[in-house]
């Protein structure tokens, strides 16, 4: 077959019929019936692409998506690889390819942090090269660049009070204190006896058995 001339930044599609299939995809073999080898090389690095959307249960693990599958042993278990700045102070503690179990390659992460982030707002997830000095990258060598991803986390409430207890002979009196964090927005207190109150830092008062 004579020469293909190709224009840049025009879109081909090549149909493969002869191929033999590898641990890491497909192998291209252009020089059956032809003096000239082929070769198509991949340059383009594996970028960030999205989080999986987060609920309003608190949570330590982020699910980042990839532009492509990259190896596994490029990624850092400890997550050294990556940092999130935003209102809440969190940290990353590791990483791990979601498909790794089961292959050297996937195109979705699973990212550790420090504590689950309840504090709502925008962050940014960034990826850099770890400690080590190495990056993650694909099956070809190609590395990601540094860069740093936008996502917002929803303000998630994380109930918790503590109380003070005034004593009697003939009853307890009960100060309890809201120490729930995130933004409340109503109260509804339940004393167990048969009395509610839907105040922020409710006093009750309980008779001495």
């Amino acid at each position: 077959l004579a020469p293909l001339d190709v224009v840049a930044g025009e879109t081909y599609v090549l149909l493969v019929d002869n191929f033999n299939i590898g641990g890491g995809g497909y192998i291209l073999d252009f020089t059956t019936g032809g003096p000239n080898p082929a070769s198509i090389t991949d340059i383009t690095p594996p970028t960030m692409v999205s989080l999986e959307p987060t609920t309003c249960t608190p949570t330590r693990f982020l699910t980042l998506d990839m532009s492509e599958n990259v190896l596994c042993n490029s990624i850092d278990t400890l997550g050294n690889q990556f940092t999130i700045t935003g209102p809440s102070n969190v940290s990353v503690i590791g990483a791990q390819g979601k498909d790794c179990a089961i292959g050297s390659f996937s195109n979705t992460i699973i990212i550790e942090l420090s504590s689950p982030i309840y504090i709502g707002g925008g962050y940014t997830l960034n990826v850099h090269a770890g400690t080590n000095g190495l990056k993650i990258s694909d099956f070809c060598g190609n590395e990601v660049i540094d860069s740093g991803l936008l996502f917002t986390m929803p303000d998630i409430v994380n109930v918790n009070f503590d109380y003070i207890i005034t004593a009697t002979c003939l009853e307890d009196i009960f100060q309890f204190n809201d120490l729930t964090t995130g933004t409340p927005i109503a109260w509804n207190w339940d004393f167990g006896d048969g009395t509610t109150s839907n105040i922020q830092n409710p006093v009750h008062t309980f008779p001495d058995t």
